[in-house]
């Protein structure tokens, strides 16, 4: 409850600024306009036309300058891509003896973006990776370019041929521009492993799930 209110006051404030810049401050220019020129006893075509311009103008270049900040704002233009599910081979009887989860995530802002992997947590069946620290968790993305990041391998001590296994990956990542990491991505997926007969990996699927 005390994070809806929190969300509900954030929202109408930006929703108040919103309506401050956009539906409030053009009329009350092209008013401002159309008072001056009543002042100068000017024709009301003049009056009526500069309102007018004035109205376009500001509203236009408000819209501008709104695009433009959200265009080079870093919140919400890194976004997931994809799961990502590969099997380790034993070379010894050629069958799948680890499985490791990842993930994938796309920069979609016209600039590079700074990421920092603040958790992931993954398992199958039962089974999670034996370490949980990570020589390296910041990265520098370039814009448009794609970023992935994998946990370590979870051991299979379990007869897998012919089977589907269950597990999950969960991971918070947070990003911004450089040196700036004021933004926050977290995700948490079911994952669907299938084996063959043979006991290599054949497939996987995966659906999102609420983030706990």
């Amino acid at each position: 409850m005390a994070v809806w209110r929190l969300f509900s006051r954030e929202a109408s404030k930006e929703l108040a600024i919103e309506a401050i810049r956009s539906w409030i401050w053009p009329p009350l220019f092209a008013a401002a306009v159309a008072v001056i020129g009543w002042f100068e006893n000017l024709p009301w075509f003049y009056i009526f036309v500069g309102s007018s311009l004035g109205f376009a103008g500001l509203a236009t270049g408000l819209l501008r300058i709104d695009e433009w900040i959200r265009r080079n704002r870093a919140e919400n233009k890194l976004l997931f891509e994809n799961i990502r599910v590969l099997g380790i081979l034993d070379q010894e009887n050629d069958k799948t003896s680890a499985i490791r989860f990842g993930f994938q995530l796309l920069n979609k802002a016209v600039f590079p973006i700074e990421c920092k992997v603040i958790k992931v947590d993954s398992s199958l069946a039962g089974e999670y990776p034996p370490k949980k620290t990570f020589q390296k968790t910041v990265y520098d993305v370039s814009e448009g370019m794609s970023f992935f990041f994998d946990d370590y391998n979870i051991d299979l001590s379990k007869q897998i041929n012919d089977k589907e296994l269950e597990g999950s990956i969960s991971f918070i990542v947070r990003y911004g521009r450089k040196g700036r990491r004021v933004h926050e991505l977290s995700k948490k997926f079911k994952i669907v492993v299938g084996f063959s007969s043979e006991g290599k990996l054949s497939g996987a699927s995966w659906n999102e799930v609420d983030f706990e």
